[in-house]
């Protein structure tokens, strides 16, 4: 089944408020080399959709216009990101394949609303820009500690350059 995961990130003009206070918790758990961190909500989409569908979905019904911006692709590779973000260490959270995603179930019944019929699935997440002088395992301190929660969720942490 086809895979298209769309992020959904504050535009340039807006404080990211769940970044901040992660920021702000780091030094609870040691970690002081924490320069800024950027949250972002993913949606996990399975289903035949085409460009013009996954435009029409990020734009009417993932993102506030005003706040919001999107990006998309078919496959984590290709879902870069901007310049001015690297390097970071990026941190993807998503439930477990057995539990529930409300969240999901509502974008699925929107995404049908909209008139696309053609979705199976909607998983969802985030992903978590971790920016400043960090180690390998200060970033996983901080995705077990303040990020995810492993009895229902699962990370990836990668480093990016």
């Amino acid at each position: 089944m086809p895979l298209t995961i769309i992020e959904v990130y504050l535009n340039n003009t807006m404080h990211d408020t769940r970044g901040t206070a992660i920021l702000h918790d780091a030094p609870d758990i040691g970690i002081t080399t924490l320069s800024a961190v950027h949250v972002m909500e993913r949606y996990f989409i399975e289903g035949e959709i085409n460009t013009t569908d996954i435009t029409r979905i990020g734009r009417e019904l993932l993102c506030d216009p005003l706040t919001q911006e999107f990006r998309f692709a078919q496959d984590e590779e290709h879902l870069t990101l901007p310049p001015e973000l690297l390097p970071c260490w990026s941190i993807s959270v998503q439930y477990h394949g057995d539990v529930t995603d409300t969240v999901g179930k509502t974008t699925e019944r929107g995404i049908k609303d909209l008139g696309i019929t053609t979705v199976h699935m909607v998983r969802t997440g985030y992903r978590y820009i971790l920016q400043g002088a960090l180690t390998a395992p200060e970033a996983r301190n901080i995705t077990t500690r303040l990020l995810a929660n492993a009895v229902i969720e699962d990370s990836t942490i990668k480093e990016l350059h």
